[in-house]
């Protein structure tokens, strides 16, 4: 019987040597691009979970020293509005408590339950917009929710030591949809010939 089928599979493609040529092709390429989608898919799914050094992640949009990343967003305070010039990553709710940086008002990130975009702004942000209540303002470039301000955050030197802080605002996504991990370490000690 499979004698038959594999006769009759190598008649077929003696016969017609272009179309079969191509369907060969192309059931290779779909089995590469599987294997390899799985693949990262597999290594996203486990990164950072085999590492025993590792004591946390998370998850950003950006490098944070990158310096390209300031965008205009028209901002709404106590009823003015206006467009302003600031830095914003993306990232995910525990990014704060890694990396170290104190929210120093309001709650912080909450797990967004729909179109929701929180925003987390800087010291800098907080004086150079006049924000005196960050209950009452709002980022409003968002064509599709509001852009609630859920916390201030301490200002820290994100570029070089030679630049001023600038406004920056953090918002808050999924860690899926985010593309840079940071990892916190532990203590790793090396032994090293004295």
């Amino acid at each position: 019987m499979i004698g038959f089928y594999l006769k009759s599979t190598l008649r077929y493609i003696g016969l017609s040597k272009i179309s079969s040529t191509l369907n060969i092709i192309g059931v290779s390429v779909t089995f590469v691009v599987f294997f390899l989608l799985a693949s990262y898919v597999v290594n996203k799914l486990s990164m950072g979970r085999n590492i025993s050094e590792v004591k946390g992640i998370t998850y950003a949009s950006e490098i944070l020293s990158q310096e390209d990343n300031e965008y205009g967003m028209s901002f709404s305070n106590e009823g003015e509005d206006k467009r302003v010039q600031y830095s914003i990553i993306q990232v995910d709710s525990g990014f704060f408590n890694l990396m170290g940086l104190k929210i120093i008002e309001g709650t912080g990130f909450k797990i967004s339950s729909g179109k929701e975009k929180y925003n987390i702004f800087n010291q800098t942000a907080l004086k150079e917009f006049g924000i005196t209540n960050i209950e009452k303002a709002r980022v409003s470039s968002y064509p599709d929710a509001p852009g609630n301000i859920v916390g201030i955050v301490q200002d820290f030197n994100y570029l070089s030591f030679h630049s001023p802080i600038k406004p920056m605002a953090f918002v808050c996504k999924k860690p899926e949809s985010l593309g840079y991990a940071y990892l916190k370490l532990s203590n790793i000690t090396t032994n090293r010939p004295r």
